[in-house]
């Protein structure tokens, strides 16, 4: 391996890439941390928006391993759930599904000032040391749920690319139950926005789901549909979480490939695939696919073979049929 690639990895995997003081501190030291990261970025300037790589993709899916391989890269770094877009949320929101050929002059400001680096919080580069940002001349976009708009963006933005990561729903479920309320799993604003306008024929069919999983795999459809189907001219890609996790070489290839990274870029990207702080619970130094596979399909031992039916049962009502009682899906 190339002396460079030793230098760029080291420099990248030895980044604390959190705050370093508690959380009773938290208030003051973030005040200065913002201070003094808002003069460093009002500096820079040179952040080349064509570079800029978007990762999205549903809570629990991999979206931030995914964000952490790309903002490895030499002259990468990351913004990491931008603030700008929480900030902005009634624009960002409030079409919830934009055909790619709307007039949409408050989302493409909003979107330019993002893959340019412009107007972005400080906290949002919570991820990134001085010295990332200083040698950064190209960004890694990692945000949630903008699989929707994804047509939309792109066609109006011009960037490196798009990529939308996807997991079982089941895998995703079962995650999720730890993190979240049961509560939280209901039909939103979003979902009958979404339901209303783009698939109205299955209003009556969703408002009759009343169990828990159920309404858990009706938010998962409704956040993943567009990116799933809509995508005939492969305008972003479609990268499983289960495939990543098992056979990691050969899907980064594959988006490598192409996004048009070098070897060398690759070579870097596989060595943060196992390394990456957010994920080594999943590798170890005799780690076998029979042991990967019982960890990715943890969710058939645990759910009941019920609530596998249900979640799949409403997937499929969608017409996703990528995912099946199997652990990997097919797209």
């Amino acid at each position: 391996m190339p002396a460079k690639i030793n230098k760029a990895l080291l420099q990248k995997t030895n980044t604390w890439r959190r705050y370093p003081f508690s959380k009773s501190l938290i208030s003051p030291v973030r005040f200065i941390y913002d201070k003094f990261y808002s003069i460093l970025l009002d500096k820079k300037s040179n952040f080349n928006p064509s570079n800029t790589i978007i990762v999205t993709g549903g809570g629990r899916s991999g979206t931030t391993w995914l964000a952490e391989i790309f903002s490895s890269l030499p002259n990468y770094c990351m913004i990491f759930e931008p603030e700008m877009l929480m900030k902005h949320r009634e624009i960002l929101y409030a079409p919830n599904f934009v055909d790619p050929n709307d007039d949409w002059p408050e989302g493409k400001e909003l979107f330019q000032s993002l893959i340019m680096g412009k107007n972005v919080t400080p906290h949002s580069f919570i991820r990134n040391s001085i010295m990332d940002i200083v040698n950064a001349d190209s960004l890694v976009v990692k945000a949630m749920n903008l699989s929707k708009i994804l047509p939309w963006l792109s066609q109006n933005l011009l960037t490196r690319g798009l990529i939308h990561i996807v997991r079982h729903p089941c895998a995703v479920y079962l995650s999720s139950k730890r993190y979240f309320r049961p509560k939280q799993f209901k039909i939103g604003i979003r979902e009958t926005h979404y339901i209303n306008n783009v698939l109205p024929d299955l209003s009556d069919y969703v408002y009759s789901l009343k169990k828990e999983e159920e309404l858990f795999a009706l938010r998962w459809c409704c956040n993943v549909h567009t990116a799933l189907l809509h995508n005939k001219t492969e305008s972003w890609a479609n990268v499983s979480y289960e495939r990543l996790v098992s056979d990691g070489f050969q899907e980064l290839s594959r988006i490598f490939k192409i996004f048009r990274f070098t070897k060398d870029d690759m070579e870097i990207g596989s060595i943060m695939l196992k390394s990456s702080s957010s994920t080594s619970s999943r590798w170890s130094a005799n780690h076998s696919m029979a042991s990967t596979e019982e960890r990715l399909g943890v969710w058939r031992k645990i759910l009941k073979s019920e609530q596998i039916d249900n979640i799949l049962d409403v997937i499929h009502k969608f017409h996703i049929y990528a995912f099946t009682d199997d652990i990997y899906p097919v797209f």
